[in-house]
């Protein structure tokens, strides 16, 4: 079951508070062309099992995600199929995920910041898959602890640059190879 189905349509849509546990889908789903934006703060979703705490399959419309937490879930936040779009993600920790956040063909232009956000004990603290056609990703001010990697673009072309500066990488030399 899905905690929160938003289908489209110009709407301001608020997600403010509360807890979603053992859902078997997503917590947040957004699907369709969404106009105005999305909000999501002060969420806690904990082991989501076979779901994402936030999914994001839309073409418009910004999604902002502030002071939440996501443990045990497949993805934090999935940035999927949009076609043009922002995404601002602040504040929030990401405990345990496969992906903290996944930009998984996110479309043919896509902005993406995320600060001030901590990544700790997952797979991936940050995946950008190579289906993502145009983005501008900066991720700053955040900490990435005790995953396997905490920045995987080893399917990118590198063609787009990805500003990852002032991040803690959990250890003071800054990151291995294996971001």
């Amino acid at each position: 079951a899905t905690g929160v189905n938003i289908a489209g349509g110009d709407q301001y849509v608020n997600v403010t508070g509360g807890t979603y546990a053992n859902i078997s889908s997503n917590a947040v789903n957004v699907a369709g062309s969404v106009g105005d934006s999305v909000y999501v703060d002060d969420l806690t979703v904990d082991d989501s099992l076979d779901g994402d705490a936030i999914r994001y399959d839309t073409t418009t419309g910004p999604l902002n995600v502030t002071n939440s937490q996501f443990v045990d879930v497949d993805n934090g936040v999935l940035l999927n199929n949009g076609g043009n779009g922002n995404a601002e993600i602040t504040d929030t920790t990401f405990t345990n995920a496969t992906n903290g956040i996944n930009l998984d063909n996110a479309g043919d232009t896509f902005n993406v910041t995320a600060h001030f956000n901590t990544f700790e004990d997952g797979d991936k603290g940050v995946l950008v898959d190579d289906d993502t056609e145009t983005y501008n990703i900066t991720l700053t001010f955040n900490d990435f602890v005790g995953n396997t990697d905490g920045l995987d673009v080893s399917t990118c072309d590198g063609s787009d640059p990805i500003n990852a500066n002032y991040n803690w990488w959990g250890a003071t030399n800054g990151p291995s190879s294996q971001f």
